[in-house]
């Protein structure tokens, strides 16, 4: 039978609204000492950690295509790096 899933407990984050580097970092950090407590699922996790490596990825990726075609980065872009 599957264990319910545990709501994650998010003290590291910022403003949830808002989805940008800083608040990811927070959130990956309280999902590690989540599972490390036996609070966090490991699968939950995981399905979170690859959540963030893929936008981080895609936000990797439009970085360098505006990079190499000598394009500014776009408004939303730098909101996210920088939460500004």
């Amino acid at each position: 039978m599957a264990q319910p899933i545990k709501t994650i407990r998010v003290t590291n984050a910022g403003d949830m609204s808002k989805l940008n580097a800083e608040n990811m970092k927070g959130l990956l950090w309280d999902c590690l000492q989540g599972v490390a407590q036996g609070e966090t699922d490991t699968s939950q996790a995981l399905a979170i950690a690859a959540v963030s490596r893929e936008i981080l990825s895609v936000v990797k990726t439009q970085y360098s295509i505006l990079k190499q075609e000598n394009i500014k980065p776009t408004q939303k872009m730098l909101e996210y790096a920088t939460d500004k």
